[in-house]
């Protein structure tokens, strides 16, 4: 899976792991840019129905468990898009077993504080209806604080399931360091497996390891059934308090009914416990138990004087002792060969599913095996005897019903090239009357009609009365006129004399009326200029205290400038507006200028005759109708090869397909029950199979069963003897 990847609202941008079920992602929240961890199935495992289930499950046990500070929170789950996930809170801690790997031990004090966390998230997992049964180190993880969260609800059932062993795969799951005995032999669990696997928790803990050692993993059921632990945790807990010592031996007994039933008797004892660890301060070593009131015996005395006698009580006393010494050797290894082998027989029994005390049995393995297949071929005759037999008219009916076809269904007389054939002929007879039935008759009179009423012009059509040249030269000077009309020197020579009047400036005997610098109105005819003063009426003012938008009127140079400039400009513009008049009035009277006479403007803009025009227009028509004929004649090829289609038409007359390829009906027929009777073979043989073996099964474990055996590595072996087999080996193995 590419990162980063979007959930839901979530983020996944960091890898954190994985497990047996899919992989763990770190995500941060569009919502509240909070940190979540989020589990999802890789690409292969979301089609795997089984792992889709375990992770949908554990999400809906999470939800039902609810919010508990010692239990990770579940979020969200389901499927978004393609992706089934889990998202839950994420959690910064170390987990237990990183931690007892690095401080190799957890102190007394600390691993009572998590064990008491622990047993709070249990309670709570418990009053809300389920049993947790997953307890590891691996599955807990602690953050700076000392808070601890319980992770994981992977194999989380409720309480009634696990009490009546219901919804519950047959397979070994859990760690087996800290599974409780009764899941090995798929007995019922309650709280009390929990405590046995809380237990292991807090002696790895204090002891820095788990009760059995890596190498005796693969011996863990036997070790776990077995009553083999006869020492106490306390001879691998020396430097703790001998009462959690007391309190883990019980949480760890073998048997369920010896150990704690409750979590809330179990947390009593260990607050105490830790009550008496926070006063101390540190973990106190208790004396050892000492009888009181002991009473004195008195011993003979022996004269010393007597070397004789000194020797020989010396003696005595050294050949007692050995004696004693070497019984009590061999009692020890004879009672614990016998505890060993008493318990390997129960639990090699238990396994197996038979009784401890099995005889072994009383008939020959031949005889058992005669009697055997006498009894397989009896059961498989009768069961071969009710098999229906293969129904050749049955079969052929439900082919024909298949194929569309009527059992009686006469052979075809053409072969498939000569239906292909007819087809063909059949097509082109439909393709021709088809064709044939077009009307191919040009109506050039009503087509002329509706080209005069469009035009709107009169039939029949005259001939032009003057040339086209004349009618041109008559409109060049229509033309011209209307431009002099509009664009005339009299119109050009006012527009000039306005320009002057405008830009031309003031000249002497004008009357000017203008405000000076400091605002003053001066008014009077102009007089010219002094110097660079100009004179108005009696007044001499400074060039420089008239305003800008004034002075220039002035100035005869600047003035001339700009009526030479706006001069130019106005003959430019009338030249271009005169041209562009020219071509308006070319476009839009031409056509009524030369429908007078005769003539009509084309669409490409040519002037021809309105004979010749119409001429053209009824012959475009006339193209097109032909043009239409063409295009009607190929539809109905087109429409006809649709209709006559190959697979339709040879269905019709009996023909059917087979992988591809073309048969007469008969012969389908018999093709397909060919098949069928090869079908029938092939399934009646897996079916007989399947008889005999389902029949040597079922009575091989009824008499083998019935006459002591039990089906062991793959065949059936005389339990008595395999069980004492199995003790022996093992009794071998634990005295070396």
């Amino acid at each position: 899976m590419l990162i980063p990847l979007r959930i839901r609202d979530y983020w996944l941008y960091e890898p954190l792991g994985g497990g047996g079920m899919g992989s763990v992602y770190k995500a941060i929240s569009e919502k509240d840019d909070r940190m979540y961890a989020v589990k999802v199935l890789s690409r292969k495992e979301k089609y795997n129905q089984d792992l889709v289930k375990t992770i949908l499950r554990e999400g809906k046990i999470g939800s039902a468990v609810g919010k508990h500070k010692n239990i990770i929170d579940i979020i969200d789950y389901g499927l978004d898009g393609d992706e089934y996930f889990l998202i839950t809170e994420f959690i910064a801690g170390e987990r237990l077993d990183l931690m007892v790997e690095s401080r190799k031990q957890i102190p007394e004090k600390e691993a009572v504080e998590f064990t008491l966390q622990l047993i709070d998230a249990e309670m709570h997992i418990i009053k809300a209806g389920y049993l947790f049964r997953d307890i590891k180190p691996e599955n807990i993880i602690i953050n700076k604080a000392g808070e601890l969260k319980l992770i994981d609800y992977g194999l989380c059932v409720s309480l009634h399931d696990a009490a009546n062993h219901e919804n519950i795969t047959d397979e070994l799951n859990g760690s087996p360091f800290y599974i409780p005995p009764e899941r090995i032999v798929g007995a019922p669990e309650g709280e009390y497996s929990e405590i046995y696997s809380l237990g292991m928790i807090l002696f790895y803990m204090l002891a820095g390891r788990t009760y059995y050692s890596l190498a005796e993993v693969n011996d863990l059921v036997t070790k776990h059934l077995t009553s083999l632990r006869v020492l106490s945790v306390g001879s691998f807990l020396k430097h703790c308090n001998p009462k959690i010592v007391a309190i883990i031996d019980r949480m760890i007994a073998r048997k369920p009914i010896k150990r704690y039933h409750d979590f809330a008797t179990l947390k009593q004892d260990l607050e105490q416990h830790y009550q008496l660890l926070k006063e101390s301060g540190k973990p106190r070593r208790l004396p050892p138990v000492v009888s009181g009131g002991a009473i004195p015996r008195v011993i003979p005395r022996i004269n010393l004087n007597n070397k004789a006698a000194v020797y020989l009580v010396f003696f005595l006393v050294v050949v007692l002792a050995v004696l004693g010494i070497w019984g009590y050797l061999h009692y020890r290894k004879y009672s614990k060969t016998r505890m060993i082998r008493s318990a390997l027989t129960e639990s090699t029994a238990s396994k197996l599913g038979v009784p401890k005390d099995i005889k072994a049995p009383k008939i020959s393995a031949d005889s058992l095996k005669r009697e055997i297949d006498e009894s397989v071929k009896k059961v498989t005759e009768q069961k071969i005897a009710a098999l229906p037999s293969f129904s050749e008219p049955e079969t052929r009916k439900l082919i024909c019903s298949n194929l569309g076809l009527k059992p009686e269904t006469s052979i075809s007389s053409m072969t498939v090239d000569q239906a292909l054939a007819r087809m063909k002929d059949e097509i082109k007879a439909s393709t021709d009357r088809a064709i044939a039935g077009i009307d191919r008759d040009f109506n050039a009179e009503k087509e002329l009609a509706a080209i005069a009423a469009g035009l709107k012009i009169e039939l029949p059509l005259k001939e032009p009365s003057t040339s086209r040249k004349d009618v041109d030269a008559e409109f060049k000077s229509y033309v011209q006129k209307k431009i002099d009309e509009k664009y005339s020197g009299k119109e050009l020579y006012a527009q000039a004399t306005e320009i002057s009047k405008k830009y031309g400036g003031y000249k002497k005997g004008d009357i000017v009326e203008i405000q000076d610098a400091v605002g003053l109105k001066v008014k009077g005819a102009f007089n010219g200029k002094a110097g660079n003063k100009v004179v108005i009426g009696d007044r001499q003012i400074l060039a420089t205290d008239i305003p800008a938008s004034e002075r220039w009127k002035f100035n005869e140079a600047e003035c001339e400038v700009k009526v030479q400039k706006m001069s130019e400009q106005l003959m430019d513009n009338f030249k271009k507006n005169k041209e562009k008049y020219r071509a308006e009035v070319e476009t839009s009277d031409r056509t009524e200028f030369y429908r007078k006479y005769g003539y009509m403007a084309a669409g490409d803009g040519t002037v021809k005759t309105t004979k010749e025009l119409v001429d053209e227009m009824l012959k475009k028509l006339k193209d097109n109708f032909q043009e239409e004929i063409k295009k009607r004649e190929k539809k109905i090829r087109e429409e006809a090869d649709k209709k006559f289609n190959k697979s339709e038409y040879l269905k019709k007359n009996n023909f059917r397909e087979i992988d591809g390829k073309w048969y007469a009906a008969d012969d389908a027929v018999k093709i397909y029950l060919k098949r069928e009777r090869e079908k029938f073979d092939r399934n009646r043989k897996a079916e007989l199979e399947t008889i005999l073996n389902d029949a040597r099964k079922a009575i091989e474990k009824q008499i083998y069963g019935e006459n002591g055996y039990v089906f062991y590595d793959n065949r059936w072996q005389p339990a008595r003897a395999l069980i004492d087999s199995l003790v022996e080996e093992k009794i071998r193995e634990e005295i070396r």
